[in-house]
């Protein structure tokens, strides 16, 4: 006898929901951009490659610096001199050789000098944000040059350094650049060495640019030169004199 095979219902699909009482997703952690990952492995190489020197990462090239020279950091000691007061009575920090965040993509830069309150806003462990500090300080060696006057002006006034002091040995003059934005700087201050310069607020002091390099060597007077003379010969006794000899042909006639 056959079997009469019963009709299998297919289970109701639960209507789709409404999309207008859709719960809304929950935004993704905004992930912050770092350097593209080669230039970024070369950096941290040449940074473990060379730990005593001062690896940077300028418009895109990594740029090792040896150390300062001993006039390079006459500078910065001269200038401390100079803002070590009104620091210790603000409570603000001083550092040497600080690596600076100046954005995810952004160049890596180590200044010579920067000023900064007492807990700024770090990126990671050794980087203080640029927006953060209050001054930041780049003495000029033959080799940075175009860096120096070119390239950090612009990188530091985008990062939001409010002040950028720049002191050029070389060329013996001083630029103090502020007002910072996405063109660089609004304000650019330059000075010939020996020239007071003001910094803005918050500092309210004049520095003694002058102070900040040894004075130029005063020249060394030259040797007095004078012209010998040469003497003539006095007569002597035993010679005779013109009036005494006889005249050519003559005799000479003897004296008694």
């Amino acid at each position: 006898m056959a079997k009469v095979l019963g009709r299998q219902t297919k289970p109701k699909r639960a209507p789709a929901p409404d999309p207008k009482f859709a719960p809304t997703p929950a935004p993704e952690p905004e992930r912050v951009p770092e350097l593209k990952p080669s230039l970024l492995d070369r950096y941290r190489a040449a940074c473990a490659l060379f730990p005593d020197l001062r690896v940077e990462v300028v418009n895109g090239r990594i740029v090792v610096n040896e150390v300062p020279t001993w006039d390079h950091n006459k500078i910065v000691s001269r200038l401390l001199k100079q803002i070590i007061t009104i620091t210790v009575e603000e409570g603000w920090e001083l550092a040497t050789n600080t690596l600076l965040f100046l954005g995810p993509q952004a160049d890596r830069y180590i200044p010579d000098l920067t000023v900064a309150p007492p807990h700024p806003r770090m990126w990671g462990e050794d980087a203080v944000y640029a927006e953060d500090t209050i001054l930041v300080v780049e003495v000029v060696s033959p080799s940075s040059v175009n860096d120096d006057h070119l390239i950090k002006p612009l990188a530091y006034g985008r990062a939001g350094v409010p002040a950028f002091l720049c002191i050029d040995p070389l060329e013996r003059r001083a630029h103090l650049y502020t007002i910072p934005g996405e063109d660089g700087y609004e304000g650019h201050n330059i000075v010939s060495l020996g020239t007071e310069l003001k910094l803005p607020d918050p500092w309210g002091i004049v520095l003694d640019t002058g102070a900040l390099l040894d004075a130029p060597a005063a020249p060394s007077p030259e040797p007095a030169t004078t012209a010998a003379v040469a003497e003539e010969p006095e007569p002597t006794d035993s010679a005779p004199s013109a009036g005494d000899q006889a005249p050519a042909g003559e005799e000479p006639v003897p004296v008694s």
